[in-house]
């Protein structure tokens, strides 16, 4: 019995250290409170395909990280990005309560929220008395602020670039502004109607990221634009000659593609001889 009881005590101890150690161990990598303030609470979470998370409660505030708010408590869908930050959030609901309790990611990038309804006002419709089961699709920007814009058009050196941004959603006119990156250094720049445009100075990739707001809402996007040198790029595209015989007349032209007007050849060295010349068309 003795002997037992020593090794639940070493069992013990060893327990005891282990735990310590994996709690050492922990680290938080980022929490995040979300609400106004009242009374906001979590049901439901989901890792998206972006690698951002989507949450589903509900909210009775309509302040702070709430906008919206129908009236009592409200069913709230929020997207996170990566490091939980809010790209888009949505109260559902009519003027008595709502709640979402579930949600996931449907295959076309949209949602699927399940929850239960006591309005039927809003965005309720047909209610069939008191409580009623409620389920809700909403499309990949939970139908708030989305930027459409995936990817932008290549530029060129000395030639004049404009392209036009695209958003769905919002709550009224769409407002652009560059948040960070390195548009401007190319010569480009962004106005607030959503306009690239300017004369690239430079080559190279311009990465950037845009915001668009409306409304209470807001949203980023990196986008980057691919500058060419001007002409883009001179390449001498012959990549062998013909033989020659001695005594018989000789004609080959080179050819090449890109540049900026006629192209002029010229001997890089002389190593040319034989009785051939090279003209520099």
């Amino acid at each position: 019995m003795q002997k037992r009881n020593w090794l639940l005590r070493v069992f013990a101890a060893a327990l005891s250290l282990a735990l310590a150690f994996a709690a050492e161990a922990e680290t938080v990598e980022w929490q995040k409170c979300l609400g106004g303030s009242d009374w906001d609470e979590v049901n439901s979470i989901q890792q998206t395909s972006d690698g951002g998370y989507i949450v589903a409660g509900y909210t009775y505030s309509n302040d702070g990280d709430v906008a919206g708010n129908h009236g009592l408590g409200d069913a709230w869908v929020v997207k996170l990005n990566t490091s939980g930050d809010i790209l888009w959030q949505k109260c559902l609901g009519g003027s008595c309560r709502d709640e979402a309790n579930s949600i996931q990611q449907t295959s076309d990038g949209g949602y699927i929220v399940a929850g239960c309804t006591g309005s039927n006002d809003s965005d309720v419709a047909e209610n069939h008395g008191y409580i009623d089961a409620w389920v809700v699709k909403l499309d990949p920007g939970g139908g708030g602020l989305t930027i459409t814009t995936t990817s932008l058009p290549n530029g060129t050196v000395g030639t004049s670039y404009n392209e036009t941004l695209t958003a769905t959603g919002g709550s009224g006119s769409i407002t652009w502004m560059l948040a960070s990156g390195s548009l401007l250094s190319y010569g480009l720049n962004l106005s607030t109607n959503g306009l690239i445009f300017g004369t690239p100075t430079a080559s190279g990739t311009a990465e950037f990221t845009v915001k668009a707001a409306s409304g209470t809402q807001s949203v980023t996007k990196d986008l980057s634009i691919t500058i060419a040198s001007a002409g883009g790029g001179l390449t001498i595209t012959t990549t062998s000659l013909p033989n020659g015989t001695a005594g018989t007349p000789y004609n080959a032209t080179l050819t090449a593609t890109g540049g900026s007007g006629s192209i002029t050849w010229t001997l890089d060295s002389d190593s040319l001889s034989l009785g051939l010349t090279l003209s520099s068309s």
